[in-house]
């Protein structure tokens, strides 16, 4: 049986940024995580190869770190980065691969060695919004941006970007993710495939392509 969080929900920044910008759909996957504590629900077993993208994921930031390094800048890696934002109805929680800092500029950069995507910029701009907020004295008075690093090179993430609209988008989804009422499901073979919630605790979860709808018209 899934055990609620004792300190109340509890979202990590990966968890959101494909809602963010409808990549998808199924705001319960991430509101059960947020609500239950990790050890205690079914996790479906992963085909993926972790240790190939574990390899590819190193190289790639060692380059990356090389590079900020060598233009002068003081580079903090992973778990140097980690943070922990608390709101009055749930915590975000992050750790950007690499923050790159130089006089007053701060560059937070997040390494991907996958195919280019909008969530990862979404991701970046969770870091840009969350980090100020919880290390104020670290980053007062900087200038933030961020990148996306992929193999084939980076995506300028402006700081700017991370707007008003963006702030209330954030906090209108935290807020739902933090409500003790669950969002409704929306249950598909592209949203279930990627999910890690097995079918102990979501009865809804599709196990298999489904079959488009196919029909006959003489519009066309």
């Amino acid at each position: 049986m899934a055990l609620l969080r004792s300190a109340g929900p509890y979202v990590w920044v990966s968890w959101i940024n494909k809602l963010l910008v409808g990549e998808a759909a199924c705001e319960w996957g991430a509101w059960f995580k947020a609500q239950h504590e990790g050890h205690s629900w079914e996790k479906v077993p992963s085909d993926f190869d972790q240790v190939q993208w574990l390899l590819k994921h190193v190289e790639l930031l060692e380059q990356t770190r090389m590079y900020y390094e060598r233009q002068g800048y003081m580079v903090t890696l992973d778990s140097q980065n980690s943070f922990v934002l608390r709101g009055h109805t749930a915590t975000l929680a992050g750790k950007p691969d690499l923050v790159a800092t130089r006089d007053n500029e701060v560059v937070v950069v997040d390494v991907k060695v996958g195919q280019t995507n909008p969530a990862n910029t979404a991701q970046v701009m969770l870091y840009l919004y969350a980090l100020p907020r919880a290390f104020k004295t670290r980053f007062e008075g900087t200038i933030m941006s961020g990148q996306v690093v992929y193999p084939e090179g980076p995506v300028e993430v402006p700081g700017e970007a991370v707007d008003e609209s963006f702030v209330s988008a954030v906090g209108t989804l935290m807020r739902r993710l933090g409500n003790s009422l669950p969002p409704r499901k929306v249950p598909s073979w592209a949203e279930c495939r990627y999910c890690s919630i097995g079918p102990r605790d979501c009865l809804s979860r599709v196990e298999a392509e489904e079959t488009p709808m196919t029909g006959i018209t003489e519009d066309f």
